[in-house]
């Protein structure tokens, strides 16, 4: 299966307070007022990959607490997704939707 994506980065403290695998999804039907990712709402633009590649790509990355989805919206691609949110749990990496989880 395939996602869509408008970006990856391996290892980012960035998005969260712990070191995270980042994947920006794209494509958004939700087109938020004030969106600061617009250019990530349409659908089909950015670079697909096979979930299965994209699963292997995390495996390989080392001192990553776990995976951040963001977007566009990643439940536009749920399909795509569910199945590598399951391996990645039961990896043993946490998940974690597009909220920020620092402390304040």
């Amino acid at each position: 299966m395939l996602l869509v994506v408008h970006g990856i980065v391996n290892n980012s403290a960035a998005e969260s307070s712990y070191h995270r695998f980042v994947i920006w999804t794209q494509g958004c039907s939700m087109r938020c007022e004030g969106c600061a990712n617009t250019h990530m709402w349409t659908p089909g633009m950015g670079t697909k990959i096979e979930v299965a590649e994209l699963f292997e790509q995390i495996v390989r990355e080392e001192a990553i607490e776990g995976v951040t989805f963001l977007g566009g919206e990643p439940f536009d691609q749920a399909d795509a997704l569910a199945g590598r949110v399951r391996r990645v749990g039961t990896g043993g990496w946490s998940v974690s939707p597009a909220t920020d989880t620092r402390p304040s």
